[in-house]
């Protein structure tokens, strides 16, 4: 056990850890430099620079993936952009560009990865807002949407194997952490949690902040009985009931909100309505009212 100073890169004055590998192997961070702010790698040695994408001066690393193997973050381009990256020691610091239907000058930031280094999380620009997005190298960077009537969110934690994203949004009663899953869709964990059996009472969850390796515990800080405290939630990863479409706790649970709940999400093309887990599109057909009707027929546990 011990404590061991970093250190700053060439020139620099001072510099901030900010992720850590699982075995604690490699760190990554901000440090200054004598070109300015730079992402870091440390790997047992001295710091390593991880540089700045084509025509920027400022970077910052924010995670490392468990196996150590990729780095994110944001780093400034030409023009004073800025965008999310990916640093691995093959391909270097690549950016992984904006949400689709949004212009460079929106801008995206990387604040999570997953275990292997394959699943990115963080925020972009819109012009509607900012959106959490996750990345990966086949499918690009995917906005997870906002919750109605919301304004923006934010995607700060992935779990080990990619498939479960946590961090907040702004609605009109303020800011709310949320979980999110393909089959979920984003859900507002004030909401989602009390149909897992939470008891949220005297709470209001306002961010989600991390997520374990295994996606059953999520940790963040909210409203407890009027002052503000960190929270942890275990024990996720219970089937939801997935006939109670809007999560309502009020009995019954199962009610005519439900049918336009599902109503709403298939309208809007929401992955979440694809109720019999089809491939072929449509994906979103006919037969995913069928196998939401049957599900609300069976009822919730």
């Amino acid at each position: 056990m011990g404590m061991l100073s970093l250190g700053a890169l060439p020139g620099g004055i001072g510099s901030i850890a900010c992720g850590v590998s699982g075995d604690g192997s490699v760190i990554c961070g901000m440090s200054s430099s004598s070109v300015g702010p730079r992402a870091f790698r440390w790997t047992g040695t001295l710091l390593e620079n991880l540089g700045v994408l084509t025509g920027g001066s400022n970077s910052w690393a924010y995670a490392v993936s468990a196996d150590g193997s990729a780095i994110v973050g944001e780093s400034d381009m030409s023009g004073g952009n800025w965008s999310a990256f990916r640093w691995t020691s093959g391909a270097g610091m690549v950016g992984l560009g904006t949400i689709p239907g949004a212009s460079a000058g929106y801008g995206s930031w990387a604040y999570g990865v997953n275990a292997d280094g394959s699943v990115v999380v963080g925020k972009g620009g819109t012009p509607f807002g900012t959106r959490a997005f996750r990345w990966t190298s086949g499918g690009g960077m995917v906005s997870l949407g906002a919750f109605p009537g919301g304004t923006t969110t934010e995607a700060r934690g992935v779990s080990g194997d990619g498939a479960t994203v946590v961090g907040f949004g702004m609605t009109s009663l303020g800011p709310r952490a949320f979980l999110w899953t393909s089959a979920l869709g984003l859900v507002d964990l004030n909401a989602y949690l009390p149909t897992l059996g939470v008891s949220l009472t005297g709470w209001t969850l306002e961010q989600a902040r991390g997520i374990s390796t295994d996606g059953k515990a999520v940790v963040g800080y909210g409203i407890h009985n009027g002052e503000m405290r960190a929270w942890l939630v275990t024990g996720l990863g219970v089937a939801p009931c997935y006939a109670n479409c809007d999560a309502s706790t009020a009995l019954p649970v199962l009610n005519v909100n439900d049918f336009s709940c599902f109503l709403n999400r298939f309208a809007a093309g929401d992955s979440w309505a694809n109720c019999d887990g089809s491939t072929v599109a449509p994906v979103l057909n006919v037969n995913d009212f069928t196998c939401y009707l049957n599900a609300y027929a069976i009822g919730c546990p």
